[in-house]
C-alpha cells in the first residue's frame, strides 16, 4: 500500500511538472572576470530624412550592429556545418530567452525596425546583434548650437548603451572597422541632403551618471557624432536679402518731399510691419534659444535703423519752414 503512494506521488509530481511552465533562466552575462564584457558597436546610415531646429532633432534610417564573445552561443543552437548561424530577435530573446541578451538601446523617441532584426552566431562564439532602424534622434543637450545662424553647424549624436547593465559589467568600444578616420567615412557616405552638408564624423565614448535609489549608477555609452554645417543659401536669398530691401526702403523714405509727411510715415510703418512678419516668420524655425542668433542682431540693428529713420522724419516735420 506504501509502494502504491509512493508510485502515484511520484505520476502527480511528473504531471505537475510538465503540465506547468517552469521558471525561465535567462543566461547570465559572459564570464570575463574582474574586466568588463566589451561591446562593440557600429552603425552605417542610410539616410537623414529631416533636421528639425525646432524641436533639435533629427530623423535618420540606419544601420545599426553590435558584437560581443559569448563561447555558450554556440552550443544552444546546431550549426549548419562550418558557416555561422542567423536566427531572428523573437528566437534569441524572445520568451524562450536562449541567448544572453545586453539590452541595448539607442537615444531616440520615435524607434521602427520592422522586424528587420536578427542576431547571427558564429563558430568562433562571437553573437552579433544587426537591425535596420529607422528613429527620430535627439541628440545631447548643448550638441546644437544657433548663434551663428544662418551660418551654423551642428554635432548630430547617435549614442548606444545598455539600459540594464552597468560600466564595470560592459564596456562598449567602436567596431574594428570604424576605427581609423577614413573608416568613418563609411558611415555617412550615402548620405545627402539638400539644406545640410556632412563635414566629418568621430567616435565619443564616454560614462553616464545615473542617480538611482541607493547610489549613483554609471553606465558605458558610445556615440557616433556628426559634424553637420546649415547650407545658407537659401536662407540669404529669403531671409536676409528681404531685410537688406526693407532697410532701403526705410531709407528712401528720407528722401521724400518734406511736405508728403503722410508718404513717409506709410514707408516707415511698412517697413516696421515687415520687419515684424520677417521676425515671425523667423521664430517659427527655431527653438526659443535663451540667446541671440547672428540673424537677429541683424533685425535688432535693423529695428533701431528703422526708428532713428522715424524720429528724423517726425523731428523734422515739428520744425517751423
Amino acid at each position: 500500500m506504501v509502494a502504491l503512494c509512493l508510485q502515484v506521488s511520484v505520476v502527480l509530481a511528473w504531471m505537475a511538472h510538465y503540465a506547468y511552465p517552469q521558471p525561465q533562466q535567462i543566461p547570465n552575462r559572459p564570464e570575463t572576470g574582474n574586466k568588463p564584457l566589451e561591446v562593440k558597436a557600429g552603425i552605417q546610415l542610410l539616410n537623414i530624412y529631416s533636421i528639425d531646429s525646432r524641436s533639435e532633432s533629427f530623423e535618420a534610417d540606419l544601420y545599426f550592429w553590435a558584437s560581443w564573445q559569448d563561447p555558450r552561443a554556440k552550443e544552444v543552437f546546431a550549426f549548419p556545418g562550418e558557416g555561422n548561424l542567423t536566427v531572428s530577435r523573437e528566437t534569441a530573446w524572445g520568451t524562450d530567452q536562449k541567448l544572453w541578451n545586453p539590452y541595448l538601446e539607442l537615444n531616440t523617441s520615435a524607434l521602427a525596425s520592422q522586424d528587420r532584426e536578427v542576431v547571427t552566431i558564429y563558430p568562433t562564439g562571437m553573437v552579433e546583434y544587426g537591425s535596420r532602424i529607422v528613429g527620430q534622434f535627439k541628440p545631447p543637450e548643448g550638441t546644437m548650437n544657433f548663434r551663428m545662424f544662418p551660418f551654423d553647424s551642428h554635432h548630430l549624436r547617435i549614442e548606444v548603451s545598455s539600459f540594464v547593465y552597468r560600466s564595470n559589467e560592459i564596456i562598449f568600444r567602436p567596431d574594428s572597422q570604424l576605427v581609423q578616420p577614413e573608416q568613418l567615412l563609411s558611415i555617412y557616405e550615402k548620405v545627402h541632403m539638400q539644406e545640410w552638408k556632412i563635414k566629418g564624423c568621430r567616435v565619443v565614448k564616454q560614462t553616464e551618471v545615473f542617480t538611482g535609489t541607493d547610489s549613483d549608477a554609471v553606465y558605458s555609452v558610445i556615440g557616433f557624432e556628426l559634424d553637420v554645417v546649415r547650407k545658407s543659401a537659401y536662407y540669404i536669398l529669403r531671409w536676409v536679402v528681404p531685410l537688406v530691401l526693407i532697410l532701403i526702403l526705410a531709407w528712401l523714405a528720407l528722401f521724400t518731399p518734406v511736405g508728403r509727411l503722410d508718404v513717409q510715415a506709410s514707408t516707415v510703418s511698412a517697413a516696421f510691419l515687415s520687419l515684424v512678419a520677417l521676425n515671425f516668420v523667423i521664430a517659427s524655425d527655431l527653438p526659443h534659444c535663451e540667446y541671440l542668433t547672428l540673424f537677429d542682431h541683424g533685425l535688432v540693428v535693423a529695428y533701431i535703423a528703422v526708428l532713428l529713420i522715424a524720429i528724423i522724419i517726425f523731428g523734422g516735420a515739428q520744425i517751423p519752414e
